[in-house]
């Protein structure tokens, strides 16, 4: 429900942005509004992942190449005043991961230590951040020991910073939700309980070392994938995208409906609407409107996303087909795992999130 809300602001704010001149003093308070909705968006996921119902699409990849793409963004975060060690192991075995999940991982993990420096009464210590890739095999011996690892080769990354540490209470909450030591509205309590969730659900294990005043050291275990090609990232454009085909919208939200329907026919795309399977059923039924593309909810009352999709194969078999959620249900999604070859976007959506992937799948295989 939050996430099909979040979907009627953030959309609706954004359509209006592309048709308003920058220099209108309007402008600048769309703006703020559609900045704090993409907060309250990251706050959702952070529910979502702590409570493992995020939904994730897992790929190949290599540790170190993630790491290294987000280099940039993490020495803004940090700033010039902590100095970033990293000690990487070359040739690490790939993992199998959803990559945003991984970037969500570092970027709380590295935040976390630059606050727990810049918490130092000492303003002229050393402030120092170490970033650590290796591999490892746990055996029957470390399991018994560190409950919640799994047996089997491992790719492990830390994070490390000599700033304040924390007490024993401190440690044994610190992966709880809305748990903080941050002042009030420096933090959700959300960052580390997340971190905690995705590993959790992508059977990993993770482990805190800290004492007050000697720093903290974050260590994360990752599973090592049994698959062996790496796969090439597409990044979504930022660039809006422009067609003239035909797509069925199919959402019994109707200001979610509205708003897809109106950045897709803003487009040039020809669109067609209904409130739930049935109806889209019966109007492919009686109407047989020459349809490219449908962009289907998966929670629906009658007749759920999946089920229409299926009846809807047999009477056109080869139609391209777009799942809508803000949530894990179960349909094609088996304990936050997506199934493979489905299409899918997470509500909350925008307009360059939709029309990038209508695109996509509708220049697939062309």
């Amino acid at each position: 429900d939050f996430n099909n809300l979040l979907t009627v602001i953030n959309g609706f704010t954004e359509l209006s942005l592309s048709a308003i001149d920058k220099n209108n003093k309007i402008y600048k308070n769309l703006s703020s509004v559609l900045e704090a909705g993409q907060r309250a968006k990251g706050i959702a996921a952070q529910l979502l992942a702590f409570s493992r119902k995020q939904i994730y699409n897992p790929e190949i990849l290599n540790l170190n190449s993630v790491i290294s793409s987000l280099d940039e963004m993490l020495r803004r975060l940090i700033g010039e005043d902590i100095k970033v060690e990293t000690i990487i192991t070359d040739h690490l075995p790939l993992i199998k991961a959803d990559r945003s999940q991984l970037e969500q991982i570092f970027v709380n993990l590295v935040v976390n230590a630059r606050d727990a420096l810049h918490g130092m009464p000492d303003k002229n210590h050393p402030k120092r951040i170490t970033i650590e890739t290796g591999q490892s095999i746990l055996d029957q011996a470390y399991v018994s020991k560190h409950e919640g690892s799994h047996e089997g080769p491992h790719v492990f990354f830390a994070v490390s910073d000599n700033g304040i540490g924390m007490d024993e209470v401190t440690r044994q909450k610190v992966f709880e939700p809305f748990f903080t030591t941050k002042e009030k509205h420096k933090g959700t309590g959300l960052g580390l309980s997340m971190v905690y969730g995705i590993v959790k659900q992508n059977q990993g294990s993770i482990y805190l070392y800290s004492e007050p005043g000697q720093g903290t050291t974050i260590k994360i275990y990752w599973p090592v994938s049994a698959e062996e090609n790496e796969t090439i990232r597409v990044k979504d454009s930022d660039e809006i995208r422009y067609g003239r085909e035909s797509i069925l919208i199919v959402e019994d939200e109707k200001e979610v409906c509205r708003f897809a329907a109106d950045s897709l026919s803003s487009l040039g795309y020809k669109i067609f609407t209904a409130g739930n399977g049935q109806i889209a059923l019966d109007l492919i039924k009686a109407e047989m409107p020459r349809l490219d593309l449908i962009i289907t909810d998966l929670v629906m009352p009658e007749l759920n996303g999946k089920e229409f999709v299926k009846k809807v194969h047999q009477i056109l078999p080869d139609i391209k087909v777009i799942y809508v959620s803000g949530y894990t249900d179960n349909h094609i999604v088996h304990n936050g795992l997506l199934e493979e070859g489905v299409n899918f976007i997470q509500k909350p959506y925008s307009l360059h999130m939709l029309s990038s992937a209508v695109r996509q799948i509708l220049d697939k295989d062309q």
